[in-house]
């Protein structure tokens, strides 16, 4: 464990907590992992469902003193930097560049692949992520944020291929007077079209994790390292999701059982050595300190965005 010196004290933003996880996103659920393994009691969670509360307009991000930390990786890269890990030796200057490697493939393919999962399948994306935030966010924001999140994810998948046409309907969407009825013809390609999507889904989640498999092996951590790196810490987030994510439709949840067990031991692994106390019958000691930030009011929403446009123009 790594000690804070006092008066610094590091405070993390994160999307919420859902399906007994500390969080529902990828991202925030990776920093919250390493954090706790090497932080445990000097860091802070604030739940929050504001990104605009970030310089970059994101969420997680890190606050330690002055500093302001955005991107998984730039809050992991920043806490290496804290606990001081020495590079100094040409091996070990070897293992980082290839940890860093693997870094950016775990967070480009498997993130979108848990992401596809989430956000693009219109029943998943309506009875997961819409539904855990429209309990926690006030009206009128409910009605958009959740879009907007889908929107950004979708950036990403569209150009993995990863996201399909019927992700697209709006479910939530009020039925007009003359829309379109649907036809059995339309059910059909309804059909025909998930099909295809689960097995390119199931295709694109077969090639990552084949990938993944035997940098694990039987080791407890990825590189037989003795304990976990970011690495660990990030794929075990997006394993841990699948796992947990209380979905109608989630075809990698079978697959990770049955085809990688070994990659579902490491991720949750990871996460007993993170929350003891969250796996065990004790109450461990080490539960990090949560609060919940209630998110920024429409006045303050508007004057964020109209002082964003007037320092663009500036």
């Amino acid at each position: 464990m790594t000690n804070v010196e006092p008066g610094h004290a590091l405070t993390l933003y994160i999307w919420p907590h859902s399906w007994n996880l500390p969080s529902f996103d990828v991202d925030s659920l990776a920093c919250v992992l390493y954090l706790q393994i090497y932080f445990s009691n000097d860091y802070e969670l604030v739940e929050c469902t504001d990104p605009d509360l970030s310089s970059a307009c994101v969420l997680p991000f890190l606050r330690h003193g002055n500093e302001e930390i955005v991107t998984t990786r730039g809050i992991v890269k920043y806490l290496e930097n804290l606990r001081k890990r020495s590079n100094d030796r040409e091996q070990e200057k070897l293992n980082w560049a290839k940890m860093t490697a693997w870094e950016s493939y775990a967070n480009i393919h498997l993130k979108d692949v848990v992401n596809s999962v989430l956000y693009a399948d219109p029943d998943n994306y309506r009875e997961g992520i819409h539904a855990i935030l429209s309990t926690k966010l006030p009206i009128p924001t409910r009605y958009y944020l959740s879009r907007r999140l889908r929107e950004q994810v979708r950036e990403s998948l569209e150009p993995a291929g990863l996201w399909t046409s019927r992700a697209d309907e709006d479910d939530d969407a009020p039925k007009r007077p003359f829309d379109k009825v649907k036809t059995i013809v339309d059910d059909k390609d309804k059909i025909f079209d998930e099909a295809f999507t689960k097995e390119k889904l199931l295709d694109k989640a077969r090639e990552i994790f084949d990938v993944l498999n035997p940098l694990l092996g039987h080791a407890s951590f990825f590189f037989e390292s003795k304990e976990p790196s970011s690495l660990d810490c990030q794929i075990a987030s997006c394993v841990l999701i699948l796992e947990n994510a209380k979905l109608p439709k989630n075809p990698l949840h079978t697959i990770l059982h049955d085809s990688y067990p070994h990659i579902l031991e490491h991720a949750q692994r990871t996460m007993s050595l993170a929350f003891p106390q969250l796996t065990s019958d004790q109450q461990g000691s080490s539960a990090p300190k949560v609060s919940t930030l209630p998110h920024a009011n429409v006045v303050v929403q508007i004057g964020r965005a109209m002082r964003r446009v007037a320092q663009s123009i500036l």
